[in-house]
């Protein structure tokens, strides 16, 4: 590497008077392409940041030969990149900030106590924020490839207080030249129904309709994006008695419980690139049917999963799920569809199938609003017999 540069008879580092911003992505470029020698994802498995700090230091001070004052301001830079998160450290970290989005490289929006805003957080450049979203990838174990244009998945092990889940889509795929970055902050120590209670999600009379309920047929959970019914099927799985056998199915790993005796919780596991293994949530639904299960639970319901949900309900398991949707009646509406993409039932065979649900809750801005149970198919109406048993808008409780 061509270092020095001659002025007269000297000899200058031309590193040395260089831009932070501009060595540090050189430097940051040199980790992600593997060229320091440092084995990055066994620095990221191992945790052991003493090493790293050695290792990395002696590369600069080779390569770079900048000065000890300068080495360890890159340092910081770096171990900071590798084991925190760069520019947006302070609001992965803080606990009222659940959703992080990154526009652009100097668009940087939160939602924080329920309400989105923007920020002054800027990356440095374009190039910076594109690294950065790559090198989310390299820790995670995830190939940003043409051919795996959106990802989603996972990061348990960067914070003691949150699983962070990350989608990101690039240029392949965007209108700009920019990836887009979404990450959702799931805090460990989950809320528990006392702590949705508190929450004024919902009050102890409901948890006791919905733990009944719960043995009744599936229960759907429903509601727009970022509502809170995650929260409350996390909840619900510390209620279910432990004398009972649980399979939790997810496509991102956030539902979890330390309490349950017999909770076996899987992901699915996406061919991408040359990888063949395939297991979605479909797969995953089947399998379950042949290991003793009582409740069936999937994380969320967004595709042909949704027959094999049908096919887990109908063959006696209890469960629950999460679904999308603008209001109660409507989520079954929305699960027909689901299922309509899979099968070649018609529209009536399979809203008939999904008598199997049986209690529909409608969430919206983390309160429950609706509650709706099915009684079952009208052959007359052609219809489910839908009743509203709670309505907080309109002040109906007939629970």
């Amino acid at each position: 590497m061509q270092f020095l540069r001659k002025k007269g008879n000297e000899g200058i580092n031309i590193y040395e008077d260089m831009a932070d911003q501009k060595l540090f992505i050189m430097l940051r470029d040199d980790l992600l392409h593997s060229r320091t020698g440092i084995k990055l994802e066994e620095v990221l498995d191992k945790g052991d940041r003493e090493k790293f700090r050695k290792e990395i230091k002696e590369y600069i001070r080779r390569i770079y030969r900048i000065s000890d004052a300068k080495i360890q301001r890159f340092v910081t830079y770096i171990e900071q990149y590798i084991f925190q998160f760069h520019v947006l450290t302070e609001v992965m970290e803080a606990k009222d900030i659940s959703d992080i989005k990154v526009l652009a490289w100097d668009n940087v929006r939160i939602k924080q106590l329920g309400k989105r805003k923007g920020t002054d957080i800027r990356f440095w450049s374009p190039e910076d924020f594109r690294g950065f979203v790559e090198m989310i990838a390299v820790k995670n174990g995830i190939n940003m490839g043409k051919v795996n244009s959106i990802q989603t998945f996972t990061d348990k092990k960067s914070s003691p207080e949150f699983i962070y889940r990350f989608n990101i889509s690039t240029d392949t795929i965007n209108s700009t030249e920019e990836p887009y970055l979404h990450i959702r902050k799931i805090p460990k120590g989950k809320k528990t129904v006392d702590d949705l209670i508190a929450d004024k999600m919902l009050d102890r009379k409901m948890v006791e309709y919905l733990n009944l309920r719960r043995n009744k047929g599936y229960m759907l959970i429903c509601g727009k994006n970022g509502t809170g019914k995650t929260y409350l099927l996390n909840a619900l799985l510390d209620e279910i008695p432990a004398q009972e056998s649980v399979l939790v199915v997810q496509e991102n790993e956030e539902l979890f419980s330390d309490v349950h005796p017999d909770m076996m919780f899987q992901h699915i596991a996406v061919r991408k690139g040359d990888n063949k293994i395939n297991y979605s949530l479909k797969e995953l639904v089947v399998n379950g049917l042949r290991a003793d299960i009582d409740h069936i639970v999937i994380g969320e319901i967004k595709g042909e999963e949704a027959l094999y949900f049908i096919t887990a309900a109908l063959s006696g398991c209890n469960g629950m799920t999460t679904i999308h949707s603008v209001d109660a009646a409507g989520a079954l509406d929305k699960l027909a569809d689901y299922c309509k993409w899979a099968s070649d039932y018609s529209r009536e065979e399979i809203l008939k199938m999904l008598s199997c649900v049986k209690t529909v809750v409608f969430i919206n801005k983390f309160k429950i609003t609706e509650v709706v149970e099915n009684h079952g198919w009208d052959q007359d109406t052609k219809q489910n017999q839908l009743e509203v048993v709670y309505d907080r808008a309109k002040g109906v409780n007939k629970l």
